[in-house]
């Protein structure tokens, strides 16, 4: 079943920002679970179909995808999600999709065509070419250019990122780094973390957790984790805390590496909140996270 919502759109521009806000009705909040499929499709209709079907089932209000062809997005929920009536935002960054197709990362609000949509670009757009396997035809260009967005309820922005993986670290680094002052900048007129702006963040991020560059996403529990986010990911961490570990479960079909995060801001969170994540396999060499949390809508 899905969850709908109403509100009156409030258009706002923002410097090197595509956006448009939403004010939602002046009423109180309520606990609710969000629902959060992300997943890494590897340009795979299947893959795509399988993801769409889990939010379907679960109820879920938000689908983040990575490597997905806008092609097949289309194909499956209408273009734009006209035929579901979602909400859905794009950024390109891949070019091997069948033919001349766009393939890149989307965001998706399933709640209605009342959600808005914006884009973020990474300062610095150089291209890479990803070679993940022996086979050369899976090799592809991929400028990973920023995120796709979904704001939604007035207060909720929900934003799909894929990191390179061939550029260096230097380079995973520095786009990392670069999505925290999109979160708190107030300089730049950017408040997307404050006391009523709050963010889910989700994508491959082609990193394990421990990876210093990450440091700039975990809030907790380490003195050099300064980002902004707590893990979905509970299953391994202590009742009632919030982040106790950088760790879980590996994220990559082959089962040795953990790429892939649902992450939400801190401000959403206190220490009993009830959140988890489960995964699952389908034909994307990505594994399928789905994440329910307890927050306020």
């Amino acid at each position: 079943m899905q969850v709908r919502f109403a509100f009156v759109a409030l258009g706002l521009t923002v410097p090197a920002l595509v956006v448009a806000a939403v004010q939602a009705p002046a009423s109180a909040l309520t606990t609710q679970q969000l629902g959060i499929v992300d997943q890494n499709v590897h340009r795979d209709p299947s893959a795509l179909a399988s993801a769409v079907d889990k939010a379907e089932t679960e109820g879920a209000q938000v689908i983040l995808l990575q490597e997905v062809c806008k092609s097949h997005l289309d194909s499956l929920i209408g273009t734009n999600g006209a035929t579901k009536g979602w909400t859905v935002a794009f950024k390109q960054d891949q070019t091997n999709c069948p033919g001349t197709e766009n393939g890149g990362v989307a965001a998706i609000w399933t709640g209605g065509t009342t959600g808005s949509k914006t884009t973020m670009t990474f300062s610095a757009d150089t291209q890479y070419v990803y070679e993940t396997d022996p086979d050369p035809t899976d090799a592809y260009t991929s400028t990973a250019t920023g995120m796709a967005c979904v704001l939604f309820q007035s207060e909720y922005r929900a934003c799909s990122v894929h990191i390179v993986i061939n550029g260096g670290y230097e380079k995973q680094r520095a786009q990392v780094a670069e999505i925290e002052p999109w979160m708190q900048n107030p300089a730049q007129n950017r408040y997307w973390i404050s006391t009523d702006k709050r963010i889910i963040l989700g994508g491959d991020f082609n990193m394990t957790p421990d990876r210093p560059a990450m440091d700039k996403i975990y809030k907790n529990p380490t003195s050099s984790s300064v980002g902004y986010f707590h893990e979905a990911y509970r299953t391994q961490q202590p009742a009632g805390s919030v982040n106790v570990c950088r760790c879980g479960s590996a994220t990559a079909n082959d089962a040795t590496v953990k790429f892939d995060y649902v992450f939400i801001s801190s401000n959403v969170f206190s220490n009993t909140a009830q959140s988890s994540l489960s995964l699952s396999t389908n034909a994307s060499d990505h594994k399928l996270l789905y994440a329910a949390s307890s927050i306020n809508f």
